[in-house]
């Protein structure tokens, strides 16, 4: 139970976080291919349940950066890494995900993309002398506006 609500967690926190980072792209112009780059830092959200986490939702700092591609002016293809830290009542909590993903753009003058890829997420949570671990690897999903 604890591994799906942390996959579940920080898929949403990861996706938030991405929907908060611009994406660029390096060459500019109109062009059809070339590198892009999307990054940001700000509060999240996450809750997360174990032996040693309260499970109330709390605050902490995320951050997210990614690299990739674009094969056409309507699909780019990169690699991201989302984290979460929080440190509460002596324990750190620690959310991250490693994550393959393709944004597909529809209609090019309105900026909105369906996404969508796979996810490494890992979870961390430790009192100083107790540590609790769980990862596990799911889908990816998602819409957005730039």
């Amino acid at each position: 139970m604890l591994k799906s609500r942390v996959l579940l967690l920080a898929a949403l926190l990861t996706s938030a976080t991405g929907a908060m980072a611009q994406r660029r792209g390096a060459s500019g112009g109109s062009g059809g291919t070339g590198f892009w780059y999307g990054l940001g830092v700000a509060p999240g959200w996450a809750r997360v349940s174990c032996s040693l986490c309260a499970s109330d939702r709390v605050t902490g700092v995320s951050a997210y950066v990614a690299l990739g591609g674009r094969t056409s002016r309507a699909l780019r293809v990169g690699g991201e890494l989302a984290a979460w830290r929080e440190r509460d009542a002596g324990v750190t909590q620690t959310l991250m995900s490693i994550r393959a993903a393709a944004y597909w753009y529809p209609n090019l003058r309105r900026r909105l993309y369906l996404s969508g890829g796979a996810a490494l997420n890992m979870q961390r949570a430790s009192d100083g002398t107790e540590v609790v671990t769980s990862s596990g690897i799911g889908p990816l999903m998602g819409i957005g506006l730039e």
